[in-house]
């Protein structure tokens, strides 16, 4: 009975993070179609020159993310976690 349960939950699981994975995907290309008018409208000689200025406000951005702290020390927990699951506890 539990095999069903948890079997249908990691199904539910799987189906949540394809949906998540394909939304991520529409945004990046929305993001990137975005990016590209932006570039030519900031410069319409050189959309290079547009597509360094986002680059550089993208940057900027970033580095001023609150979260980012928080998120790089969620995934060292989670690669310590797959280590000890790889490797065992040295503790028992």
């Amino acid at each position: 009975m539990a095999d069903t349960s948890l079997e249908k939950l990691l199904q539910l699981l799987a189906e949540i993070v394809f949906s998540i994975d394909r939304d991520v995907a529409d945004m990046r290309a929305s993001i990137a179609a975005l990016k590209a008018v932006l570039a030519t409208q900031l410069s319409q000689a050189d959309p290079s020159i547009g597509a360094a200025h986002i680059d550089r406000l993208e940057k900027v951005a970033r580095e001023a993310d609150p979260t980012a702290e928080q998120r790089k020390q969620l995934a060292d927990v989670i690669e310590a976690i797959k280590m000890i699951q790889k490797h065992g506890s040295h503790d028992s």
